[in-house]
């Protein structure tokens, strides 16, 4: 008696499970169909400004890097603007680096 009791349980609950399975099958075939609006990029304004910032901010911060590697590397050689000079134009290729691969990577897709 037990024993088919707990056999008619699990077969409910195996078949609850077939139910749930076949639900969420359904449903990843619907959004592989439509396109995944969580993946989907936004073309509002605020995509946009978000883009601008993050640009802006991976400039800056590959300029802020080169500024103090040169100016560490000035105060240890003792070779003051030269360092400074030279890591500030390597910062802002890198930061031009980064937009480009920006823009090739995200912009395209918007």
């Amino acid at each position: 008696m037990i024993f088919s009791t707990l056999n008619i349980v699990s077969h409910h609950i195996q078949g609850i499970g077939m139910i749930e399975i076949k639900n969420v099958k359904r449903k990843i075939t619907k959004l592989e169909e439509n396109g995944n609006p969580a993946r989907r990029r936004d073309t509002h304004w605020g995509a946009w400004f978000s883009l601008g910032w993050r640009v802006a901010l991976e400039w800056l911060v590959a300029v802020l890097v080169g500024y103090g590697v040169g100016t560490f590397l000035d105060e240890w050689l003792h070779s003051e603007p030269w360092g400074l000079i030279v890591f500030l134009l390597f910062g802002n290729i890198a930061g031009l680096l980064n937009i480009y691969r920006t823009y090739r990577n995200d912009v395209k897709t918007f």
